[in-house]
């Protein structure tokens, strides 16, 4: 053979090697491995955006109940009208609070904030509720959530598998 022949037989073998790529069962091998990653990872980001609707829902309950006792040192009563008259009148106090998802209540949660006691509520993710609550009897205040029907706590610690729990 001569030096001409001996490239020309060894030409297709070099050409079968750069045509060189990934195998079949290498690509399933890594849309295996990203399928198994996703399934991991898609839930965990669900329920920290829930968490996250959850923490801007208590952030607006605790800042409208600090403007609530800003109010009360103006005017010596939390009764500040009916839960739309009050938010608008927390809204001067501190801009920051965000209207369309709070209620202000009494202690318990039902008519107007009284002079001694009120019930800030506001929603969250799902049908999730929080709210801060002052006692008019011993001045004490107390946080708690509702799941109202929630499958995901969220950001409501909940003892057991009660309907409400503590933030």
């Amino acid at each position: 053979m001569t030096a001409g022949e001996i490239s020309m037989a060894a030409a297709p073998a070099t050409a079968r090697r750069s045509d060189a790529g990934f195998t079949l069962t290498e690509i399933m091998v890594v849309v295996l491995i990203v399928g198994t990653l996703s399934a991991i990872a898609v839930p965990t980001l669900l329920t920290q955006r829930a968490k996250g609707v959850d923490a801007a829902a208590k952030s607006n309950v605790a800042t409208a109940a600090r403007a609530l006792a800003i109010y009360e040192t103006d005017h010596d009563t939390y009764a500040c009208g009916t839960s739309v008259q009050c938010i608008q009148k927390l809204h001067l106090l501190e801009p920051a609070i965000s209207g369309s998802d709070l209620e202000v209540n009494d202690h318990g949660g039902s008519g107007d904030a009284t002079d001694n006691g009120y019930r800030v509520t506001g929603a969250g993710g799902d049908t999730r509720t929080f709210w801060q609550d002052r006692d008019p009897d011993g001045g004490a205040t107390d946080r708690g959530c509702d799941l109202n029907g929630s499958r995901d706590p969220g950001g409501c610690r909940v003892p057991g598998r009660t309907s409400s729990g503590q933030w």
